[in-house]
């Protein structure tokens, strides 16, 4: 056996030894439980759809909430209804978990591919952490950004490529994919206009009607059919007086990778410089699925920012919003891998070298750090047997329908806040959620 690939098969122990520990965590820690929106967007919802006819049901399914719509998180929470008749908010968080780990999964796979095997400690590092800490305990927040953030890649992956490399299943795959990061959460959209521009860069005009007539159904859905009320939690619009606050908002985003402002900062303006060394080295032809599945996250972190604007710049740092910024970065790492690979970065080998420790060096930091700052929060959370909601008296009200129908039992809960009503004593203040995880941005 060469020293290569001895080396190879010590990294890839490494990598399953390390992501069996991870997942062992998260399903730990996936407890059973509701927390804010999951309330009403997972558990009113249910009450609903369990006594509602056929049409109604799939009108529930595609009802808005806040300013989004939610079809991909409320259909797996009906399939959990339909498979066992209750709600568990631990199959939930794994669902989605799975999908996070299927995309960790096909960029590992596709460094294999490509002769870069030893990508895969750096991958899993990276996607396998605990930085995105809110959606390890909450089911409405991780299937959202979850399925948003999954679904948004597996589209362009499958719709952004050049026709040598498809096969008979991408295009129908990624058509499907289309419609399920649409309605995963309201960001989701902005997938029709990336796959757009690499259409028209690629001089695939052809198809271009074809993506115009699933974007049009898709509009029509969600405004037309079904109807778009106002009295969204934020209204749109940019806030031209905070535009220096959205480009902050925007960069903190895109750095989301450490517990800290200027890491944070500095590694957005990292990422905006080397999107555009790649767009100059035309890494939107050579290498589109990565290339534009970085530009729909720095998309997305700039509609949250002209979105959440309000809540600070720092929201721009949410835990929720780590996936993000990890699909964004593997994507700058995979086109860096393999413009190293292809040999355009052969006049300088330093610089190679000096990128592959990097990347390395960032992979682990983000990880550790991670565990550090979050681990404690998660396992906090986990143990919860209270109400977490700003209105407790209506969570109240939805726990004893829901118990009454035998969807899901809260009587932990209710009895919980049953005492505190009777005593009129204060209980142990609940562990600290993000800011403003009021909203499913």
């Amino acid at each position: 056996m060469s020293s290569s690939r001895a080396l190879r098969d010590v990294v890839f122990v490494f990598a399953a030894a390390y992501a069996c520990l991870w997942t062992s965590f998260v399903v730990i820690n996936a407890a059973n439980m509701p927390l804010m929106d999951d309330y009403d967007a997972i558990l009113a919802f249910i009450n609903d759809y369990a006594d509602a006819g056929s049409s109604k049901r799939v009108a529930l399914v595609m009802e808005q909430h806040n300013e989004h719509r939610i079809a991909t998180t409320r259909a797996a929470a009906a399939l959990n209804y339909h498979m066992s008749g209750t709600v568990n908010f631990t199959y939930l968080i794994l669902f989605g978990t799975a999908l996070w780990m299927l995309a960790c999964w096909l960029f590992i796979h596709e460094a294999a591919c490509l002769g870069m095997p030893l990508f895969a400690l750096p991958f899993t590092a990276l996607f396998l952490n605990l930085r995105y800490a809110t959606l390890v305990n909450w089911a409405m927040a991780g299937l959202n950004h979850y399925t948003q953030a999954f679904f948004g890649f597996l589209c362009i992956f499958c719709l952004c490529r050049p026709p040598e490399r498809e096969t008979a299943w991408t295009r129908p795959l990624g058509y499907a994919c289309l419609y399920l990061a649409a309605f995963s959460s309201g960001a989701g959209i902005l997938v029709v206009p990336v796959v757009g521009l690499y259409l028209v860069l690629a001089r695939h005009s052809q198809r271009l009607p074809m993506l115009g007539l699933h974007a049009a159904v898709i509009l029509g859905l969600n405004y037309v059919v079904y109807g778009y009320r106002s009295g969204s939690v934020l209204a749109a619009g940019f806030p031209l007086p905070q535009t220096l606050g959205v480009v902050q908002f925007f960069l903190y985003f895109c750095g989301n990778l450490l517990p800290a402002k200027l890491p944070c900062l500095c590694l957005g303006a990292v990422a905006l410089a080397a999107i555009m060394y790649c767009a100059s080295q035309r890494c939107d032809l050579r290498y589109p699925e990565y290339f534009f599945t970085a530009v729909l996250q720095m998309l997305v972190g700039l509609s949250a920012g002209i979105a959440r604007i309000g809540f600070g710049p720092e929201y721009g740092m949410e835990s929720k919003y780590g996936c993000y910024a990890i699909l964004l970065w593997a994507s700058l790492i995979m086109m860096g891998a393999r413009l190293m690979r292809d040999g355009s970065l052969k006049r300088y080998p330093e610089a190679s070298w000096l990128s592959v420790a990097g990347i390395v060096g960032l992979s682990i930091a983000v990880c550790g750090s991670s565990w550090i700052y979050n681990r404690q929060s998660i396992e906090n959370i986990a143990k919860v047997h209270w109400i977490v909601h700003p209105n407790e008296q209506h969570a109240r009200e939805i726990l004893q329908v829901s118990a009454a129908k035998g969807i899901y039992d809260g009587r932990r809960y209710i009895s919980n806040f049953d005492q505190r009503s009777e005593s009129g004593s204060r209980r142990e203040a609940p562990p600290q959620r993000d800011a403003g995880e009021g909203d499913d941005e």
